[in-house]
């Protein structure tokens, strides 16, 4: 996610103004605060698949809905076809078989 918003970093502030600034503070800050929280809790397996599977979705729909090229752009479709391949099997990578 951070870095997701470094990437957007310029247009969101050409968009939204220099209050996006505090804005990105707040959601970097919020990122640390989830890591910390999610070292010091230990939650319910139901819990964490429904959390895995809310955060999951909300990504696929921010994606196709803001960065997926809209149409009539010269964009070719192939490098996110890709990033979104990669992404994809870091997620299953990432899910613990023990």
């Amino acid at each position: 996610m951070s870095v997701h918003l470094v990437a957007l970093d310029y247009s969101a502030i050409k968009e939204f103004g220099a209050g996006f600034k505090y804005i990105k503070l707040v959601m970097m800050l919020s990122l640390i605060a989830g890591w910390l929280v999610g070292i010091l809790t230990k939650f319910p397996e139901e819990i964490e698949h429904i959390a895995t599977g809310f955060i999951a979705g909300s990504i696929i729909i921010n994606s196709v809905k803001d960065e997926f090229p809209k149409e009539g752009s010269n964009v070719k479709y192939k490098v996110f076809l890709i990033s979104s391949v990669i992404y994809s099997i870091l997620l299953i990578l990432s899910h613990d078989f023990g």
